[in-house]
């Protein structure tokens, strides 16, 4: 489990390019595209742009993480699951939420992850798109989204990677409603909280099928 990388994941994902045939995608920045037109190869060059660890987390960093989590949000450690980076956390709940004939929506456009956990369990996810007027969502129109599809996981980036929306927290507490109905889990991805005015503030909202994934 723990030794488990984002190589591991991307190895069997695999996308169509513009001739339709498939190519397995990179995660980070490098380009080899790019790297040929500056003269340069692949081997020569460190790739930064993905904070990959193939090893995985000491199991005593993530006794110690959870214990201060826990402590810091005021709930039991043995409700929180250290990962190895939110990738991971993302690939297990869909690994263990999902099969084929359930469903899942992604507030969308967002971190690509979403998507490919969902369809390395054969499920296809739903995209809930913005508004016409920027990249906001509508919420009472995700919360109409959520009881009519009923899905089994719903995913929201918050604040979202990479259009920088963020839903505050009675936004938050609306969807949590519509979740209510519907027993379905939802991952709530904290990552880039730090980059909002509202600084780390982290508030746990009362609905048992609800998962935080923060930095």
């Amino acid at each position: 489990l723990w030794v488990r990388s984002h190589f591991a994941v991307w190895q069997w994902v695999e996308t169509m390019n513009e001739s339709g045939a498939q190519e397995r995608p990179v995660h980070g920045g490098l380009k080899i595209s790019k790297l040929e037109s500056l003269g340069l190869c692949q081997d020569e060059i460190i790739d930064f742009s993905a904070n990959v660890n193939p090893l995985g987390p000491s199991l005593h960093a993530v006794d110690a993480a959870r214990n201060a989590i826990g402590e810091h949000l005021g709930t039991d450690p043995i409700k929180i699951l250290v990962g190895n980076g939110s990738t991971e956390l993302i690939h297990l709940l869909a690994r263990a939420y999902l099969k084929g004939k359930d469903s899942a929506l992604v507030f969308s456009p967002t971190f690509g992850e979403y998507q490919a956990a969902c369809r390395l369990q054969g499920v296809a996810p739903v995209a809930l798109s913005p508004s016409s007027s920027g990249f906001h969502w509508d919420v009472q129109a995700a919360m109409h989204r959520i009881t009519g599809l009923r899905p089994s996981v719903v995913f929201l980036c918050n604040p979202n990677n990479a259009t920088g929306i963020y839903l505050r927290e009675r936004e938050v507490a609306g969807i949590v409603e519509a979740l209510r109905e519907t027993a379905c889990w939802c991952l709530t991805k904290l990552t880039c909280l730090s980059s909002t005015n509202v600084g780390t503030r982290c508030v746990c909202l009362p609905c048992p099928m609800w998962s935080y994934c923060a930095p």
